[in-house]
């Protein structure tokens, strides 16, 4: 297995550009079949998804030590995937202290979905795996598998979802109360049918909880559009509410970016897609079932947009919202960003065509790190691709562009800044799967980075 080479940090005597190096490839894969599809970082764990290997579908994860990355584990599928099943689609990482009494220990969960899982019933309904880590082997053990078959929802239609484990996000939230944690996962089936409308494809997310006690998973919510009847005008047929989702303390933000607002014409703007909020208001509470829209001004909205493809939230200080649109702007890519239910902000970067947006994440604020943002642009650079970091100016609540990434030895086509993912400390990226043959990577750099521009 290959070694990590030393990371080349270029800070800001070289135009705030740094260049980022691969991860280890992993080991017994004779190709690298959509390695890089999703990933997810979590110091000290990064997760990288493989799900188009020509079988079922693999899923791999790394530990940082020793300041560099290596392999660690490939996640087992508890069940036997069929050929397609899509296993690593989408995947997530999240790490929590547990300060009960009797307890007192750290909790690290990965979320991983399998889109087109096939149950045997020829409905290819998906399914999503959580896996915990065991602290004393340190290897990641299958907690909990949910299939829609099994799953009773009310106002769904279990035999018609499609997708489930499109998107996954997974957090975990301590009550101040009485020092409860209580684990989420979000699992979005895009093609979902609910009962109480005529129209087909809308989409749900499915909200999954752990109990307070530690023991049992369970459906919690099944989360709809808010105007799921659509006596507003909206269009709601195919508009893929759940491709994209991600979760933090108790706030999750949903992306359909087929949806249609009610306020736009076809003939004006056709589906440019939108984001949606959903929370919870307590330990013993419910999801809400019905998401209520992240609105734009008109302006922002443009021809051919793609608005919530990828999304991400930080609610643990501002209630930053962040969604993705890498086909709006003329086609060059923007990203919109939300304090609570207001907009905030729309970022733009120069690049025909650079797809600025494809991937979005967020880092919340911890010890002296200011909050960030990485934003991903495969495409710019004549499709050698990037990925663009920012630092939030909270006194204007805005983020401002601190730097780029950059993959060592990339050229075009290798669309760097395909997926990102980061915690503060640590980044992870990818370049596109969907070049040379299908032929990915996963990439990653340690931080802090150059932060030299100024903190918080």
């Amino acid at each position: 297995m290959p070694a990590l080479t030393a990371l080349l940090l270029l800070l800001a005597t070289t135009a705030h550009a740094i260049d980022i190096d691969k991860l280890p490839t992993p080991p017994n894969t004779s190709n690298r079949f959509s390695l890089g599809e999703d990933i997810a970082v979590r110091t000290p764990w990064m997760v990288v998804g493989m799900p188009n290997d020509g079988a079922g579908g693999q899923v791999f994860v790394y530990r940082y030590s020793n300041s560099q990355w290596a392999f660690h584990q490939a996640l087992t599928p508890p069940v036997t995937l069929n050929t397609g099943a899509g296993f690593g689609t989408a995947v997530d990482v999240a790490r929590e202290y547990n300060p009960k009494s009797g307890i007192q220990a750290w909790e690290t969960f990965i979320a991983v979905g399998a889109p087109d899982y096939d149950n045997g019933n020829g409905n290819n309904e998906g399914a999503m795996f959580l896996y915990k880590l065991n602290e004393t082997s340190g290897q990641f053990e299958s907690r909990a598998s949910f299939i829609p078959q099994f799953v009773n929802v009310p106002n769904v239609e279990n035999t018609s979802v499609r997708d489930f484990g499109a998107s996954v996000a997974i957090s975990g939230t301590v009550f101040e109360q009485n020092g409860d944690l209580i684990w989420d996962v979000l699992v979005g089936a895009p093609r979902a049918a609910f009962t109480d409308t005529t129209s087909t494809g809308t989409g749900a997310v499915f909200a999954i909880r752990r109990s307070a006690d530690a023991t049992v998973w369970e459906l919690n919510t099944a989360i709809a559009p808010g105007d799921v009847n659509g006596t507003n005008g909206i269009a709601i047929s195919a508009m893929r509410f759940g491709t994209a989702v991600d979760v933090n303390h108790g706030v999750a933000i949903i992306g359909a970016p087929d949806y249609r607002p009610a306020n736009y014409s076809a003939q004006t703007f056709g589906n440019s897609g939108a984001a949606w909020v959903s929370s919870f208001g307590g330990l013993t509470a419910t999801w809400a079932d019905r998401a209520t829209e992240l609105t734009l001004p008109d302006a922002e909205v443009n021809t051919g947009s793609d608005i919530g493809s990828r999304v991400a939230i930080n609610a643990e200080n501002l209630n930053l919202l962040v969604a993705g649109d890498p086909t709006g702007n003329s086609g060059n890519g923007q990203v919109f960003v939300w304090v609570g239910s207001q907009h905030a902000q729309t970022i733009r970067e120069s690049g025909a065509g650079s797809r600025f947006g494809e991937d979005v994440d967020l880092a919340f604020r911890l010890n002296a790190l200011p909050t960030q943002l990485v934003i991903g642009a495969p495409q710019m650079n004549s499709s050698t691709g990037a990925a663009l970091h920012y630092l939030l100016d909270v006194p204007n609540l805005n983020f401002y562009r601190n730097q780029f990434f950059y993959g060592v030895n990339t050229a075009s086509p290798d669309r760097f800044g395909y997926r990102v993912s980061t915690d503060g400390f640590q980044f992870g990226f990818s370049t596109s799967p969907n070049v040379f043959n299908g032929q990915g990577d996963g990439w990653a750099g340690q931080g802090p980075f150059n932060f030299a521009d100024g903190f918080e």
